[in-house]
């Protein structure tokens, strides 16, 4: 009895010391660990070692596997962070396109309003315009526009402030009419005060004869235009 408790030991120091001296060489299939660890053990310290050898085999085989899943699970972790930061410059990218559509939307939301000679009413093309700044301004409700009227230097100084007044007018009615509360409107007229054509030039009167417009307030909007 007391030998072969003698050989299962030694049979158990000899397939432990066996199988560390092999375990950073092999690359096993968990199969043939156990075959190779339990004829170790059996050879060396019959049943008890061939029990040992087992169980060394397991072990160690389910060690190899653990490192063969976790091979691919770093593989796939690289995969992953590799798609992650394609989508971050992908949202980048986005993100710099809405923010010139957005500034180019409101260089287009803020075009002057031009006028004919003595007119005061807009056109279809101002009233198109007039419509999408109307429908941005329903859906940016801090946002609030701002509009000055003018007239050019031709007629005297109260029929011009008076048609200037009718002018501006008019676009606030028509925003008004759009479903822009009027509190958000806020309106000027300054006739042909401020007129710099020189006398006699056609181009220059027709771009006088103007309502300008200029949006206000709203985080949104003030971080577009900061920009």
């Amino acid at each position: 009895m007391k030998k072969m408790m003698t050989a299962s030991v030694l049979g158990l120091i000899c397939t432990l010391t066996f199988a560390q001296a092999q375990a950073a060489e092999w690359t096993w299939k968990k199969g043939a660990t156990v075959g190779s660890a339990a004829i170790a053990g059996a050879a060396l310290g019959g049943p008890v070692g061939l029990v040992v050898g087992v169980a060394a085999g397991d072990y160690l085989g389910n060690q190899v596997n653990q490192a063969d899943r976790l091979g691919v699970v770093q593989a796939d972790l690289t995969v992953a962070q590799q798609e992650t930061e394609q989508l971050r410059i992908a949202l980048h990218n986005a993100q710099v396109a809405i923010h010139q559509y957005e500034t180019l939307a409101l260089d287009t939301l803020q075009q002057d309003i031009l006028f004919r000679t003595a007119g005061d009413a807009p056109d279809e093309k101002a009233a198109q315009r007039l419509k999408a700044l109307a429908s941005y301004l329903a859906v940016n409700p801090s946002v609030k526009v701002r509009l000055d009227g003018y007239a050019d230097p031709r007629g005297a100084d109260t029929y011009n402030l008076a048609l200037s007044q009718r002018r501006v007018d008019a676009v606030r009615l028509f925003l008004m009419d759009a479903g822009i509360h009027e509190d958000r409107i806020s309106v000027n007229a300054y006739g042909d005060r401020l007129s710099k054509a020189e006398k006699g030039d056609a181009d220059a009167y027709a771009l006088e004869r103007v309502v300008t417009i200029e949006l206000t307030g709203g985080s949104d909007y003030e971080a577009v235009a900061a920009n």
